[in-house]
């Protein structure tokens, strides 16, 4: 997985509609003001905004659908889901 916005860092246009799409939803989420990190998943593509202190990243499919995903660190289980809301109801479950 690669990190972005570290230092100075070369982005291409592919990362940067990418980027743009999620802090777009991000923006608009119960998240903002909590620690984030950026980056790009190379094995299913996926560019991602991940939570330093929730479950769950932010996800944008190769096919341009953002995905809220939650994480299970128990089993170490990943469900997908389209609303924020939806997520954050299946998160509860967990704890």
């Amino acid at each position: 997985m690669k990190d972005f916005l570290n230092g100075y860092e070369v982005v291409s246009k592919r990362e940067a509609n990418a980027f743009t799409t999620l802090f777009s939803v991000y923006a608009e989420s119960s998240f903002v003001d909590e620690p984030i990190t950026l980056g790009h998943n190379n094995q299913s593509d996926y560019f991602y905004i991940a939570f330093e202190n929730i479950n769950l990243s932010i996800a944008l499919t190769p096919r341009g659908d953002v995905r809220f995903v939650t994480f299970d660190f128990e089993n170490g289980g990943e469900k997908f889901f389209d609303t924020e809301e939806k997520a954050m109801e299946h998160l509860a479950t967990l704890e």
